[in-house]
């Protein structure tokens, strides 16, 4: 449908937006500039806020897993100090022993010295490790 007056060429020059003129090197200087600027900023922050990311993500996700093995780990030691009294409450119905009717003093007293030996253990090696000079 044509309008009145309105050629279809005069119709398709109206529609084209105009062209820019084609630019020189030396104005496209600034562009340049801020996309070395941009590029250099990128890199940067990629090497250091990248292991720095990663590093805090290590140290929570470690503090969250310490502080729930935690109270796993108590948990397992009591189940472990009910499970050797009731063994030896087994024992003492297998063998009749009077003196092992109540066994938890036993129980107390032999993982007691375990923790005991492990604990001097360790105490021997920090004491090595502290008067030992740096090299």
């Amino acid at each position: 449908m044509a309008l009145p007056g309105i050629t279809s060429s005069t119709r398709g020059a109206a529609a084209r937006p105009a062209e820019p003129p084609p630019s020189s090197p030396s104005e496209d200087w600034p562009v340049q500039a801020t996309d070395a600027i941009v590029r250099v900023v990128d890199n940067v922050r990629d090497k250091t806020t990248g292991p720095a990311l990663n590093a805090a993500r290590w140290l929570v996700y470690g503090v969250a897993l310490g502080l729930l093995a935690m109270p796993l780990l108590v948990l397992v030691l009591i189940g472990v100090f009910r499970l050797s009294e009731s063994f030896l409450l087994q024992v003492q119905s297998w063998t009749g022993w009077a003196w092992l009717h109540d066994p938890i003093g036993f129980v107390y007293l032999f993982y007691g010295a375990i923790f005991t030996l492990v604990g001097l253990v360790m105490w021997r090696k920090a004491d090595k490790a502290a008067v030992t000079p740096a090299a």
